[in-house]
């Protein structure tokens, strides 16, 4: 429900010479991080979580990866996990946060969006694919990735990492 409203209610960004694409997984995580924002003990309740929250932090997502993207020189606008920091700004403005100690709003929203997208990947993931990239890892593979990481270099993890064809299939 709350990923049609995202796509219902979301005004696209729409730039001259640019293509954007939001894979369906990082939707998913969007309103993720509103339901877990819905059940955290650290948002206050009684403002509420509405469905601004979900359709706000997806249009900071496409604008972040659209800002990414033109810094890069890219075409291709495509929203990936490194995008998500942006989120803090439309989070923060869109609920309210009660910590005993000030400074702690960063660290209680930081803890949902990790667990958001560790959500999504459980459910779109299946364990056993994980194997070979592990193994990668573990025999001293070094991946580099983050906003300052221009998109072509992701399609080289495709032969730096066994199995990350399979992961990524399952996040189609």
């Amino acid at each position: 429900l709350e990923i049609a409203i995202i796509e219902q209610e979301i005004d696209p960004l729409h730039a001259e010479g640019l293509s954007v694409t939001v894979p369906a997984f990082m939707t998913e995580i969007v309103a993720e991080i509103s339901q877990l924002a819905r059940r955290s003990p650290h948002v206050n309740q009684r403002s509420g979580v509405s469905a601004r929250l979900s359709i706000a932090n997806h249009e900071t997502l496409v604008a972040n990866a659209m800002r990414r993207a033109l810094m890069s020189g890219e075409r291709e606008v495509v929203p990936r996990v490194s995008d998500l920091e942006a989120l803090a700004s439309s989070t923060t403005g869109k609920i309210e946060i009660e910590t005993l100690e000030d400074g702690r709003e960063g660290q209680v929203l930081e803890r949902i969006m990790k667990a958001a997208v560790l959500e999504v990947f459980r459910a779109r993931v299946r364990p056993e694919k994980l194997g070979p990239v592990v193994a990668s890892f573990e025999a001293g593979t070094v991946v580099h990735t983050g906003e300052d990481v221009p998109a072509a270099a992701y399609g080289e993890l495709l032969s730096q990492l066994d199995g990350v064809g399979a992961v990524l299939a399952d996040l189609d």
